[in-house]
């Protein structure tokens, strides 16, 4: 027995696995169950000779998870408990508990569906609801009701609807276990700002270990506030006899046990975390929670096919998670850097992964292990669409697929390596061109975090140097390395070297790095623009910008490793220059030869060319002196559907006609009527427009076309004379003039008019064989307005008068009759009607 709260319910989640192949836990943080179940549950006949897998979605949960099972047996690490991260394995023909972390477990699941000697699978921390956690519950399953009935499969949370994960799991039982947890004291401030984060946080951190008594775990969003209010901290006088440590997941281990071990001689400590400090490791001697209320997340954009990671308010749940810490061993206190009313406009729960990843690797890992379809799987959440179609496209760029969308042999070695699929299909190819060693270098230093320090001078942007400097090819032109992540790249690079079977090279050429970068990003291949340094076009579609200072801002074209920003121009921080010949070599098939047509903006002239371009990056383009008139038909129309209707200049005729045929089509409820709106004259722009594009070869001549008649023309005969009929362009007044009616509401025609040209007139004027009254803007001598109104014999009878009385002053020289029903209609002035009399 451990002594903790879990205790109580181990022979109860023990005897449940026995009945049932699947079961959920509920237990809050501090409760015992990441060290207490595994171990419990080794002694259980269903158990046998089988071993326990455990997932942890943090390495330093797995490795720290592990090693406390470890010490609670009296043993090492890789003795009866082992664990499998990146980089580190320990584990031995004795291991019975194998703590992993996430994508460990896919790969187990590729190379072995069965699952053989595994009796347990234990999925830690599932409220994070990480994308390999969804997927690792998602396959396991599948296994367990296609190929391993007797495998079980046990979900553990702090924060989470059981009930719905058990149903999930075919009704799977859910038990709850009370945690352990001592009163606290929750104490809110002011609001603190994004850029404001290290300073109030060190400020606030201060401010505590002058009041308070007991070490202190502050939450940051990420490494760089860490360091920031680390060297803060540091710099302030008043603080003595406290140690900082830092806390994140890249950091040695040495120092990870240093934030986690209790501080000696009688010191206290403040321990600077991420949110890897929520749950799963207790920190000891922690009284004190100082949270900043921010969180670094990744966020997919499907429209660019980029992650960005992103700053965002933590949930309501992270929140308590993190204030629970400081009630781990004793009362303790919580300070909030947002006041209390802001608790309510913060999300109840963190979103699952799934909604906001790149599904690149999830997919791959799918279609290898044979389902072409998500909804052929159980999903707490179901990918979404958008995501996974956008997967699907980068997969097929980089051959991972076919067009049948099946999984190629080139994919498949793609999906045995433990990288994102760009960097998978980069690693494959660079072996075939006997490049394998420069490309495990070239994805360890995009994998791991930058070799550079900051330092006094600008970060590089080149990745070339980085290479440079990591092979002591070339000296680091006075930045700083870090000696820690060097040694981490370089213990990645081997450990892809062997996933990939190359050995490591003393002597190798770099002269083709950047064409081995282009075969991982062949959406981000980008061209210099004319005239305009540091600005790039990319082959997926987008634009990207360099300073014009950095020394890649006029190299011909760039391979963008690292870009961010919204908007149709990212920013690029880190790229290598790649040549045409690279470009060439690597994306033979994907270069394609057309003839194409531009329009020259200057001249106004359509412009062939015989291009060879890569997506949207033209490689080469040679002037065509006649292009192809279906060419030119075909830009036009491009252009037309990109910038709209406008660029032909219509006039108010044709805008007339449009509305005449909307408002037909609404009124008349007219099924097979044609959408004249610009949305559906784009649309239908080849049955309309292209038949009279034969001889235009100008924009002038294009802006000349009579597009009423084109339009008119694309009516039959039947509709005109209907539309004629019934919607006419002008009707006829009392004077015999004829007034257009105006259709911008398609459901209810105007007609604006002069008042004096409706008298004697005592039914309102209408269309559509009397159906639609119009609705008469009754106007002044002057055109300006005076009425409106859809019933004239009612003005004539309650509202004439009292206009008349007005109007009668403001124009004296026109007629303003008694009697409007029996008077004249007119438009000109008394003295000139008495003239028409004579």
């Amino acid at each position: 027995m451990t002594g903790l709260p879990i205790d109580s319910v181990l022979p109860q989640i023990a005897q449940k696995l026995a009945e049932n192949p699947s079961l959920v836990l509920q237990a809050p943080p501090g409760a015992g169950k990441t060290t207490g179940v595994p171990l419990h549950l080794l002694g259980s006949d269903w158990l046998g000779d089988n071993k326990i897998i455990m997932l942890e979605p943090r390495r330093l949960a797995a490795r720290t998870a592990a090693t406390r099972m470890a010490d609670l047996l009296g043993e090492d690490p890789g003795e009866t408990v082992g664990y499998r991260i990146r980089l580190e394995t320990k584990v031995s023909a004795r291991t019975k508990i194998e703590v992993v972390t996430e994508g460990v477990l896919t790969r187990m699941l590729q190379s072995d569906p069965e699952l053989s000697g595994v009796g347990l699978v234990i999925f830690d921390e599932f409220h994070e609801r990480s994308l390999q956690a969804d997927l690792g519950l998602a396959l396991c399953l599948e296994v367990q009701a296609a190929l391993r009935d007797d495998l079980r499969l046990l979900v553990m949370s702090a924060t989470l609807d059981g009930q719905a994960v058990s149903r999930l799991m075919d009704e799977a039982p859910v038990i709850t276990s009370e945690g352990r947890s001592f009163p606290v004291d929750i104490r809110y401030g002011r609001e603190t700002q994004r850029k404001n984060i290290p300073f109030d946080m060190a400020d606030k951190i201060e401010d505590v270990l002058r009041e308070e008594e007991g070490s202190i775990l502050a939450f940051l969003p990420g490494v760089g506030e860490i360091k920031r209010v680390e060297s803060l901290l540091k710099a302030k006088q008043g603080i003595t006899g406290v140690d900082v440590y830092p806390l994140y997941g890249d950091l040695p281990m040495a120092k990870q046990r240093k934030a986690i071990e209790p501080a000696g001689n009688g010191k206290r400590k403040v321990v600077l975390a991420t949110s890897i400090a929520e749950t799963s490791l207790t920190i000891d001697g922690i009284k004190i929670i100082v949270d900043c209320g921010f969180r670094r997340s990744p966020r997919f954009d499907p429209s660019s096919g980029l992650t960005r990671l992103e700053t965002i308010r933590v949930s309501r749940a992270s929140a308590d998670q993190r204030a629970g810490r400081a009630g781990r061993l004793e009362p303790g206190i919580c300070y909030r850097l947002w006041p209390e009313a802001q608790n309510g406009a913060l999300a109840l729960q963190d979103k699952p992964e799934i909604q906001d990843a790149d599904l690149s690797s999830l997919v791959l890992e799918l279609l290898n292990w044979g389902t072409s379809d998500p909804e052929d799987l159980s999903w707490c959440t179901v990918p979404p669409r958008a995501a996974w179609k956008q997967a699907m496209e980068l997969l097929r760029s980089l051959g991972a697929i076919d067009h049948s969308d099946h999984i190629t042999d080139h994919g498949k070695k793609m999906s045995g390596l433990p990288v994102h699929p760009r960097l998978a299909h980069m690693l494959v190819t660079g072996k075939k061109e006997d490049a394998g060693w420069l490309a495990c270098i070239i994805a360890a230093l995009l994998t791991e975090r930058d070799i550079f320090q900051q330092g006094t001078s600008k970060t590089p942007t080149d990745l070339l140097v980085r290479i440079g400097a990591f092979t002591s090819k070339s000296d680091d032109k006075g930045f700083r390395l870090d000696s820690y992540r060097v040694k981490q790249v370089k213990r990645t690079a081997e450990q892809y070297a062997r996933a990939l079977g190359v050995k490591p090279a003393k002597e190798f050429d770099t002269a083709f790095a950047g064409g081995l970068v282009s075969l991982a990003y062949p959406d981000r291949i980008g061209k210099l623009r004319k005239s305009a340094v540091g600005r790039f076009k990319l082959s997926g579609g987008k634009g990207a910008e360099v300073d014009e200072l950095d020394p890649l801002a006029s190299k011909p074209y760039l391979v963008m490793t690292e870009i961010g920003g919204a908007g149709a121009s990212a920013r690029v921080y880190q790229a290598i220059e790649a040549s045409e010949n690279q470009i060439r070599k690597f994306h033979a098939k994907s270069i394609v030869s057309q003839d194409r047509v531009r329009l020259d903006d200057l001249k106004g002239v359509f412009l062939g060319e015989k291009v060879e371009r890569i997506g949207e990056v033209i490689l080469k383009a040679i002037r065509v002196k006649e292009p192809d008139q279906d060419v030119i038909k075909q830009e036009i129309l491009t252009l037309v559907r990109g910038k709209g209707i406008a660029l032909l200049e219509p006039d108010a005729d044709f805008e007339h006609l449009c509305r005449r045929v909307i408002s037909a089509g609404v009124l008349a409820e007219k099924g097979d009527w044609p959408d004249f709106s610009e949305a559906g004259l784009i649309s239908t722009l080849e049955s309309w427009l292209s038949p009279y594009l034969d001889e235009v070869t100008t924009l002038k001549a294009l802006q000349s076309l009579n597009l009423k008649d084109i339009l008119l023309s694309f009516l039959d005969w039947d509709k005109r004379q209907f539309l004629d009929k019934n919607f006419p362009e002008r009707i006829e007044l009392p004077t015999g003039n004829r007034a257009r009616v105006n259709y911008v509401d398609p459901k209810l025609p105007i007609l604006e008019v002069r008042l004096q040209e409706l008298f004697g007139l005592s039914v309102t004027p209408s269309i559509f064989g009397g159906r639609i009254p119009l609705r008469l803007h009754l106007l002044s001598p002057a055109r300006r307005p005076l009425q409106v109104t859809s019933d004239l014999a009612g003005f004539w009878a309650n509202t004439y008068h009292d206009v008349k009385k007005d109007m009668k002053g403001r124009y004296p020289r026109h007629y303003w009759p008694d009697d409007p029903l029996i008077a004249e209609p007119t438009s000109k002035t008394k003295k000139n009607m008495n003239k028409a009399r004579r």
